[in-house]
């Protein structure tokens, strides 16, 4: 039996205390109309580099250049199986010189508060990352996660694991039921 493996990243950037979020065109196949962090594909001559990769995504929805991207830097590796193919999602963060709001092909950039962060409407995956990334220490932390169809597992650089069922929640219900357990280990982690 043969197992495939496709590599997204997925880059939250900050500039001026507000946060990139792209809103899915509605005419995507996968999460129309969703929101997430900037980002894609790795394409398969890419692999050895990915932060080049995730570069790339970031001025192909953005027009933000490498030179106006700063600390930009892997926080979170994640794993999420369907039968027999494997993704493997790459979440950065960093900082831009400048926050454009963008209407691509991609869909539509606008910089936002962390407080008026679009949760309610994001893949569910991409707001696990959020709520990681946005509660961690600026230091590095980074986790692993595992999804799959008995539940979803994080475990953090200080080996802590967290754990639920999937159970029959929807995908967004299941990480909203994790997001307090994780801001608990991500204040823990800056302790």
């Amino acid at each position: 039996m043969r197992h495939s493996l496709s590599t997204w990243t997925v880059a939250f950037l900050s500039c001026g205390g507000r946060y990139g979020f792209l809103r899915r065109a509605d005419d995507r196949a996968h999460y129309p109309g969703l929101w997430t962090g900037l980002g894609g594909r790795v394409e398969p001559h890419e692999t050895a580099d990915t932060t080049a990769a995730v570069l790339r995504e970031i001025e192909e929805e953005s027009g933000l250049t490498d030179s106006q991207i700063e600390d930009l830097r892997l926080r979170l590796v994640g794993v999420r199986r369907d039968g027999n193919h494997s993704e493997m999602l790459l979440f950065y963060s960093g900082r831009a010189t400048r926050a454009p709001n963008v209407v691509s092909r991609e869909g539509t950039l606008e910089w936002r508060r962390p407080e008026d962060a679009p949760v309610a409407r994001m893949i569910p995956t991409a707001l696990l990352a959020w709520v990681v990334l946005r509660d961690a220490a600026e230091e590095a932390m980074v986790g692993v996660y595992d999804s799959g169809p008995h539940g979803c597992s994080l475990t953090l650089s200080n080996g802590r694991r967290l754990q639920w069922p999937s159970g029959n929640r929807t995908p967004a219900a299941t990480v909203a039921v994790s997001i307090d357990a994780i801001r608990e280990s991500a204040r823990t982690e800056r302790s």
